[in-house]
């Protein structure tokens, strides 16, 4: 007599091909999904980028690195009261095409990592460029320490935007010692898409990303 259907013994044995074919294809979904949310990012940063660009020609900046007050010579926006804490560069590049949208990084929220770098506890890729204005850089600061001589060592290679944020949950981007991922912009125009190790959270780590101009 001919039987329709499977068994239990056969329906089981589909079901467990099926969850191994599954735990096998999941870490490929996740890559190609995480490579297409690190490609964002990146077009973001290009998108800022180019805004930036249109705005600093606009305000006539110049290429002139001789030291802190070269911050103001360069035509980046100014800095706001509450400089990292508040996406405001949003508020002055949007003409140019960088609205608010373009400022949210695609890899997503998580606090552990947005708590320790420039974007505080907001959803928000960093305009780190704030940190190079003298009014930032006051007596016994971090800021004033470590960057005052930042964009005439740096120069075109300083950054001015910065997004941390394409790493798995948790990742302790404050250790040196960590394997992370940071996608900078430089003010050259450059948008650097690293993997490696090195502190990405602090403004004065930034040379993780930069090269000095020989």
């Amino acid at each position: 007599m001919r039987r329709n259907g499977l068994t239990l013994v056969e329906a089981l044995i589909v079901l467990a091909i099926i969850a191994v074919v599954a735990a096998l294809l999941t870490p490929v979904f996740m890559k190609v999904k995480q490579n297409a949310r690190v490609a964002s990012s990146v077009g973001n940063v290009k998108q800022l980028l180019g805004a930036l660009m249109l705005y600093r020609q606009d305000y006539e900046g110049v290429d002139v690195f001789d030291g802190p007050n070269a911050y103001y010579r360069l035509g980046l926006p100014a800095a706001s009261e509450g400089r990292w804490r508040d996406p405001w560069a949003s508020d002055q590049l949007a003409p140019y095409g960088a609205s608010h949208d373009v400022w949210r990084p695609p890899c997503g929220f998580d606090h552990f990592i947005y708590g320790w770098t420039c974007a505080g506890e907001l959803n928000v890729i960093c305009y780190v460029a704030d940190f190079y204005d003298p009014a930032a850089m006051k007596p016994g600061t971090g800021n004033l320490t470590d960057l005052h001589d930042y964009l005439s060592r740096y120069r075109s290679n300083a950054v001015v935007f910065l997004d941390p944020f394409c790493n798995p949950p948790g990742t302790q981007v404050q250790l040196a010692r960590t394997w992370k991922r940071g996608i900078a912009g430089l003010l050259s125009g450059q948008v650097i898409n690293k993997y490696g190790r090195g502190r990405i959270n602090r403004p004065q780590h930034l040379f993780w990303f930069s090269e000095p101009e020989r």
